[in-house]
């Protein structure tokens, strides 16, 4: 289970972005792979999972997928521009969705970098 949670939160990030900024930054893509980390880690805590995904707090849940997902690193491609608006909504997303709903159809690959 963890290991899938793991994932969903790297597909998430590497789709958003990630690292350790405010919780709603999306400046960058990388700042976004941040906020999209804490927003699915915070979901998945209201959600009780954190401890049965062998997590003991948010930050190390933020800390685990942002690493995996490399947000530190993240750049939109060649010959792509990266949409701040976009990554507002898949943020919002994130945050309204229900548990268990997975990653939000804004956060889908093609939408952040055009």
């Amino acid at each position: 289970m963890r290991r899938r949670i793991l994932s969903v939160l790297c597909l998430s990030a590497l789709l958003v972005g990630c690292g350790s900024s405010s919780p709603s930054d999306t400046s960058t893509l990388a700042a976004t792979c941040e906020s999209a980390s804490n927003a699915l880690c915070t979901r998945a805590s209201n959600c009780g999972l954190l401890s049965s995904l062998g997590f003991s707090s948010v930050a190390a849940c933020v800390t685990a997928a942002e690493n995996l997902a490399g947000c530190s690193t993240k750049v939109c491609p060649s010959g792509t521009t990266y949409d701040s608006s976009v990554a507002s909504n898949c943020l919002s997303d994130i945050q309204k969705g229900a548990c268990g709903s997975g990653e939000p159809g804004s956060c889908a690959s093609g939408y952040l970098c055009r």
